[in-house]
């Protein structure tokens, strides 16, 4: 659908707004819209969080897979977060039923029984995701307000957000949608499972300071072509140029593939023996565009791009989310064989090839953006593989 997260966001919200017209009241720009809903529909700020809310929704599709708590941690951190906003868990019924209409809408014939018990099945481990972390975010604003109110001797307040609720599916809304997807006991153990570990995993200090200020202060020692763009670099303007400019490549025809080609031919010529780190590769020694064609490649190609989409996506003020996601990612790669030299490789190859996309736009500020977002992405990594391997040994060592 042509401009479909304008499109589809309208619609999600109109049918929100449609079953909760009182919903309107919880963002920032709604006060003045109450009783001329239509104006609210054009106006920018509504259009820019609509459009925003499903290229969230996209980032998390592209991140479905065997591994799904690459997903589910940063979706448990944008259920913190959206705690702030008054998000409770009633609400989360509410927009499920909204995206589920609007999906109707949108697909027509091909909204099938299936094809509304997938999407049913998808929104429940969103959202339980979310829940999960909303739940976790109260826990502690409970504990930290408990710790104040004992100094003064006062009753402890609690804060109700869900906290002692069960973190399956508490709202009736979303319970009629499990039922209709008819999903199994077994799945929602899983989904209920998958709540309480998120609830109860307890992290460090947040990392959103550390991962900016190494975003922007380190592409100098990077370590690869391109990092004489050097310099201080505002994060909010590095951030628009970057999402700016690959919007501008993700307009190339079968753009997926086509970067991702482009990519792998950028690599290869800057380190040939980089092959022999991909199997399908092995039968192609001497034919590059054999190689370039083969589907298992293709297939891989495409899944780096839709990553770094991904990836691209997820930037804004708070990074915990990308975050999560790099350092699993760099955990995985360790098992193929990636090590701290083919980074800078990779980050010489993807400047090339988005200078060989973007042509006369690819200016020194528009390189000097995608630098440090490839040195927050590269060091995110190496930090998650570094990890991994340290708990590893501490395994072997115990063992």
């Amino acid at each position: 659908i042509p401009n479909y997260s304008d499109v589809a966001g309208e619609l999600l919200f109109r049918k929100i707004f449609e079953i909760a017209p009182q919903a309107l009241n919880m963002y920032s720009f709604g006060a003045e819209f109450v009783g001329r809903e239509d104006e609210l529909y054009s106006s920018k700020a509504f259009q820019m969080h609509s459009s925003g809310v499903f290229k969230m929704l996209d980032s998390a599709i592209d991140m479905l897979g065997p591994h799904l708590e690459d997903a589910a941690k940063p979706l448990a951190d944008l259920g913190a977060k959206h705690v702030r906003y008054g998000v409770l868990p009633a609400h989360y019924g509410i927009v499920g039923e909204a995206l589920l209409h609007t999906l109707e809408t949108a697909l027509g014939d091909a909204w099938t029984p299936d094809v509304k018990k997938g999407w049913t099945l998808v929104y429940a481990f969103l959202s339980t995701s979310m829940m999960a972390g909303s739940n976790r975010k109260v826990d502690k604003m409970n504990e930290r307000k408990a710790g104040f109110v004992k100094l003064n001797g006062e009753p402890v307040p609690k804060l109700t957000a869900g906290t002692q609720e069960r973190l399956s599916i508490p709202n009736e809304v979303l319970t009629e949608l499990e039922n209709a997807s008819a999903l199994t006991p077994a799945a929602n153990r899983k989904l209920e499972h998958l709540a309480d570990y998120l609830r109860t995993d307890q992290d460090g200090d947040s990392v959103t300071t550390r991962v900016t200020t190494t975003t922007c202060s380190t592409e100098k020692d990077a370590g690869y072509a391109g990092n004489d763009a050097g310099g201080d670099v505002d994060y909010s303007n590095m951030v628009e140029s970057v999402s700016t400019s690959w919007e501008i490549v993700k307009k190339i025809p079968n753009c997926t593939e086509v970067a991702g080609v482009l990519l792998f031919r950028n690599i290869f010529e800057i380190a040939p023996q980089a092959k022999d780190l991909f199997p399908f590769a092995n039968l192609y020694i001497d034919d590059d565009e054999g190689l370039f064609k083969d589907p298992a490649f293709l297939i891989h190609a495409r899944g780096v791009v839709t990553m770094l989409d991904a990836c691209v996506n997820l930037l804004g003020p708070d990074l915990e989310p990308v975050t999560r996601v790099l350092e699993r990612l760099g955990a995985r790669h360790i098992q193929y064989g990636i090590v701290e030299a083919h980074y800078p490789i990779v980050g010489e190859a993807l400047l090339k090839t988005l200078e060989a996309a973007l042509g006369e736009q690819w200016t020194p500020t528009v390189k000097q953006g995608w630098v440090s977002i490839f040195t927050f992405i590269s060091t995110t990594m190496q930090n998650g593989a570094k990890l991994c391997a340290s708990e590893r040994l501490e395994d072997q060592l115990q063992l």
